[in-house]
This record gives C-alpha cells, sequence and structure tokens, in this order.
C-alpha cells in the first residue's frame, strides 16, 4: 500500500471525480462504467484521474466510490462555468463558441444533486465506479447554448 493511502480512515471513503478517467471521452458518449479507462503512464488531466482511482480502488477496496461526473455545476462554482454562458448569451449578440463546435457532446450534474447522491450511496454502501451524469448523449454544446437562449430570453446568434 502506498504510504500516502496508509493513513486513511477505516470508513467509506468517495471522490468526485471526472469522466476524463475514460480513454474516449471527449468526445464521448459514454455507454457505461465498462468502458475502458486511461492505463498509461502520462501525466496529463485523463491519465491522472485514471490513475488515482486505480491506486485508490487498490488501497481501500470495497470501501471506495468514485464517481465519474462529467461538468460539476451550480451554485458557487468558483470557475463560473456554466454562470459564465447564462450570462453571455443573455447579453444577446454574436457568440464565439470553441472550436471543437456545437456539436460536442457534453455532461452535466448539479452539484446539490452529486453530493447528495454521495451522501446517500455512502449510506448505502455503494462501492466501485460509476457514472454521475444524465444518459448518455443527454446534451451537445449547441443544445446547452439552445437552452441558455430559452432560460434567460437572450437573442445571442
Amino acid at each position: 500500500m502506498p504510504p500516502s493511502t496508509r493513513k486513511l480512515a477505516p470508513g467509506p471513503c468517495t471522490r468526485a471525480d471526472s469522466l476524463n478517467a475514460y480513454r474516449d471521452w471527449p468526445p464521448g458518449p459514454i455507454a457505461g462504467e465498462q468502458e475502458p479507462t486511461w492505463d498509461s503512464e502520462e501525466d496529463s488531466y485523463g491519465p491522472n484521474k485514471a490513475h488515482a482511482e486505480r491506486v485508490l480502488g487498490a488501497a481501500l477496496g470495497e470501501r471506495f466510490l468514485t464517481a465519474r461526473a462529467g461538468l460539476i455545476v451550480g451554485p458557487h462554482d468558483p470557475l463560473y462555468r456554466l454562470g459564465w454562458w447564462l450570462d453571455r448569451i443573455a447579453a444577446g449578440g454574436r457568440v464565439v463558441v470553441p472550436a471543437e463546435g456545437l456539436d460536442q457532446p457534453i455532461a452535466l450534474v448539479d452539484a446539490r444533486d452529486l453530493a447528495g447522491w454521495l451522501v446517500e450511496s455512502v449510506e448505502q454502501g455503494r462501492s466501485g465506479a460509476v457514472n454521475a451524469t444524465g444518459p448518455a448523449g443527454m446534451t451537445t454544446f449547441g443544445g446547452l447554448l439552445d437552452t441558455c437562449r430559452e432560460v434567460t430570453g437572450g437573442d445571442a446568434e
């Protein structure tokens, strides 16, 4: 067991992780938890996420639950990801979007929903890796912008 995991408490351990642990995300969609995760020693975001899952899973066994979330949004988001798009679309006018385009699949989860689900899952003794997002292919970046336009009443193009 790695020295950094020896001092962990004896109870359950949860980790709000990322869909980026999957080798094929993005662009997705992810069909289920059986999809392959990164298994390289590459030092970048996705491989590091998958590596952390493997290390914690090996150290904690059945006490470990990892929730592979998409983009976590909601109140108190220090990066203001969704909020920025809502504000920008509400302001109207022409909007520049990422080069990946409007068809890029995205997966959102509200931080409050994720936190509540994690607490409930620990109480019920769940373990292993689970996807904590809406259904596969729930929307695209373009779909998100359309929803922002609908809820804000903005006339952004």
